[in-house]
Order: C-alpha cells, then sequence, then structure tokens
C-alpha cells in the first residue's frame, strides 16, 4: 500500500497533522467495525476486508511513509546523489525519530542501572576506623526486646501426657474402659457415676488410653476440649460436650474385649453441655 492509497483510505489530506489522521482512523474503525454487522455475514466480511485496510493504512501513515514510495521508477529523482545515511534519515516520520531516541535514552538507562547493581559496595574498614568497630556495639542490646512474648510460656504450663489425672483422684477398681480420640485438639475426659464418684483424665489429641483401675459401674462421659493448657484447665475451651448414653465399665476379666469409646465431633450421640467446669 502506498502513501497516497492510505491518505485516500483514511480521507486526509497530505498536510494532515498526525492528530487529524489518528481522528480519522477512529471514527473509522465505529464505522466498520464487524461486531455492528453480526446479523448480515455478507456485510460483517466486507467490514473485516476493511478494517483490515483501515489498520494497514494507519500503520503506514503513523510510520512515516514518504511520498518517494509511489513516484514511478523512470522518474528522475535527487535521491541517488544523496548519501545513503542522509537519505534514511530524511525519511523518517518525526514521531519514529522520537521513538528511536526514547529507545536509546532507554537502552543507556538500563546499562547505567546494571553497571552501578553489579558494582561491589565498598567494604567498611574495620581496622583502621575506630568508629566503624564501635558502632555496631548498641544494636545487639535492641534484640531483646522481642522477647517479650516469652513472659506468655510461664501462664503456659507443659501439655500432660495421655492418661494423666486431672484434679482429685477418686477410689481405684478393677474395671477398665479404652478411650480413642479423633479430635484435633487436647481434651480432659470426665467419668461420673450416680454415687459421685467421678474421674478426669488428660487425652491428648490423636491419641488413645486404657483406664485399667475404674470402679466397676455406669458413669456419664464428658469431655472439654481446648488449647492453652494452664496446668489447671484449658486457657481457650473450643467445647464441652458429654454422651447422651451412659458409658457401662465392667470388671477387667483376661481375655474379654474392654468396652471402648471413640471421641469425634460431630458424632450424634454427643450433645453441648455446661457442666463440666474446672475445680
Amino acid at each position: 500500500m502506498t502513501e497516497t492509497e492510505a491518505l485516500r483510505i483514511l480521507h486526509v489530506a497530505r498536510d494532515a497533522t498526525p492528530e487529524q489522521i489518528r481522528r480519522a482512523y477512529l471514527d473509522l474503525v465505529k464505522v466498520w467495525h464487524p461486531d455492528r454487522f453480526q446479523s448480515d455475514a455478507r456485510l460483517r466480511e466486507k467490514a473485516q476486508r476493511t478494517l483490515q485496510d483501515i489498520n494497514t493504512a494507519y500503520t503506514l501513515l503513523e510510520r512515516g511513509a514518504t511520498v518517494a514510495s509511489t513516484t514511478p521508477k523512470d522518474s528522475p529523482g535527487p535521491v541517488a546523489s544523496a548519501p545513503i545515511d542522509d537519505t534514511l534519515w530524511a525519511g523518517l516520520h518525526p514521531h519514529t525519530l522520537i521513538a528511536i531516541g526514547a529507545g536509546l535514552a532507554l537502552g543507556v538507562a538500563l546499562a547505567l542501572a546494571l553497571i552501578f547493581r553489579a558494582a561491589p559496595a565498598p567494604e567498611a574498614d574495620l581496622v583502621t576506623d575506630s568508629s566503624a568497630s564501635i558502632a555496631p556495639t548498641e544494636p545487639p542490646s535492641q534484640p531483646a526486646t522481642p522477647a517479650a512474648p516469652r513472659a506468655r510460656a510461664t501462664t503456659e504450663a507443659a501439655r500432660p501426657d495421655s492418661g494423666t489425672e486431672v484434679g482429685p483422684r477418686g477410689p481405684a477398681g478393677r474395671g477398665a474402659l479404652t478411650i480413642r480420640s479423633g479430635l484435633a485438639l487436647d481434651a480432659v475426659v470426665e467419668l461420673s457415676s450416680d454415687t459421685s464418684h467421678r474421674r478426669r483424665i488428660y487425652l491428648r489429641r490423636g491419641e488413645q488410653i486404657t483406664l485399667l483401675d475404674l470402679v466397676p459401674g455406669v458413669y456419664q462421659l464428658r469431655f472439654a476440649a481446648g488449647t492453652g493448657w494452664t496446668g489447671r484447665w484449658f486457657n481457650d475451651t473450643s467445647v464441652t460436650v458429654e454422651r447422651i448414653r451412659p458409658v457401662t465399665v465392667a470388671q477387667s476379666v483376661p481375655g474379654v474385649r474392654v468396652e471402648s469409646v471413640t471421641l469425634v465431633f460431630g458424632d450424634p450421640s454427643l450433645r453441648s453441655t455446661s457442666l463440666l467446669l474446672p475445680d
């Protein structure tokens, strides 16, 4: 496509400014956009071809094509006597020259940035400069302040082992019961009987215990799960529930299977309770 054809397609004069060419291009794009002809396939195809010519014409004029490209081959021209370098730069559009200049400036800036970034930082002279050796002595005392959160460790006791008695220990017997934890938190399990006999045992998450010294009988099973053990109870109790059906603890007999209970959140046999509180 020649410059003359590009001017004709965009309907602009040869002396049109870049802003006038841009506005003409945008107006024609709105007119010939294919989306305006969704219902007519023939017109849509024609709009696509026309829009392609409009884009080509605008690209050619934006890059600054010269009128010399439209001159017949047999017509004389002064280009033969001009140096090749002068012809090249003279034929460039002002916008192109600005873009080339900006690109060169950007390249120089990037090169300088890489050079300064790669340059090693000067090392401090710790032998001859006495002030450099004295200055770092003050900052090491500052990290002592972030150690304040450690004071919380004094209020949070170590987690007891599973099976540890919590509170007073009740009378012992020969009954047996296995308790498995399917919980994501540690728990305190309480077994209380109608005779006011009560045992509270610590159970770590995911572990199980088998109690072999319970007094045989019927027990109500409750448990509280939480975090932050203080040595007496959880600092943050997430849930307190009880088993709807009582647990029967029978006397341990060799060869007889021991009764077992599994603690799992969401078990329909569990319900919330407010009866389990720290002593």
